[in-house]
């Protein structure tokens, strides 16, 4: 697999400290494309973890100032 260059400007990785595995963080697959339920979960790989856009959780993303953001593993949303 080719590696892709991402540039995090403007985007954030949500991530948590585990006492056990460390950091963990969060990663959502689309799987539309195979007709499958999209999937949202947890990887300790930074390289498989899903780039939001700056301020997702506040102003124009709170309560549907925005279509959702496109969130995409291995590249930042909206790419």
């Amino acid at each position: 697999m080719d590696e892709v260059l991402r540039d995090p400007t403007g985007y954030v990785v949500i991530s948590a400290e585990h006492p056990a595995l460390g950091r963990v963080y969060w990663a959502y697959f689309d799987e539309s494309e195979v007709n499958a339920p999209d999937y949202y979960g947890l990887t300790l790989d930074l390289n498989r973890a899903s780039w939001a856009p700056v301020g997702w959780r506040t102003g124009e993303y709170l309560m549907g100032g925005v279509e959702k953001p496109t969130l995409i593993p291995g590249k930042p949303a909206d790419l």
